[in-house]
């Protein structure tokens, strides 16, 4: 929805100039000249272009997806869907609401999922794997490595029981910061002891 309508709106700048009696050349051109800030040619994966991106080009770096999510339904955004004739403000900022709504309950479910993956699964397994080694000398790092993997979802599960309700934004921000770290490290535990456990032990495809 968000692209189809700046481009129905930069062609309706288009079409003004043009009816304006602008030659069309000369409005694309002007078009093309007042954009040429967004248009970049370059390795868009690269550090440098955040970097450029904001401080040479002023434009903003919306990294994720609540920070996109923020600026939905800002008051340029709003003034454009109803210019457009596609939403009214107050149906911008609802659509908002229900895209922070559905970020936040996606991550919760993943959330969810993967602390059940690893307390039934990862876990049990690391426990089968440690107890090969009892009485040995043999075990090395995987009594700290299982342990971490532990403590790790023992954190993910605090991350998602602190999860704040009221507002779907404020929802959604602590999904992005808190809880969603909380996954990558989580998974970080779980492939380290992956790398340790007898194969035929660990119990999801890899």
């Amino acid at each position: 929805v968000m692209i189809n309508t700046a481009l129905a709106d930069a062609m309706r700048m288009w079409s003004e100039l043009v009816e304006g009696g602008m030659d069309i050349r000369d409005a694309t051109a002007q078009i093309l000249k007042d954009s040429m800030k967004a248009v970049f040619t370059g390795n868009g994966y690269s550090k440098e272009w955040p970097i450029d991106a904001v401080n040479k080009r002023k434009l903003q770096n919306l990294h994720n997806t609540v920070t996109a999510l923020d600026q939905f339904a800002c008051d340029k955004n709003k003034e454009m869907f109803e210019r457009m004739g596609v939403y009214l403000p107050e149906e911008v900022e609802a659509r908002a609401n229900v895209m922070f709504e559905k970020y936040a309950l996606v991550i919760s479910i993943e959330a969810a999922t993967m602390i059940s993956m690893v307390n039934t699964g990862i876990i049990p397994a690391c426990a089968k794997d440690l107890k090969t080694y009892a009485g040995t000398s043999l075990a090395g790092p995987r009594e700290a490595t299982y342990s971490a993997v532990q403590d790790a979802v023992s954190a993910l599960e605090a991350a998602l029981a602190a999860v704040p309700h009221g507002s779907e934004q404020a929802e959604a921000h602590y999904m992005c910061d808190k809880v969603f770290p909380a996954m990558q490290e989580c998974r970080k535990a779980c492939d380290a002891a992956e790398l340790l456990m007898e194969a035929s032990l660990y119990p999801f495809p890899t």
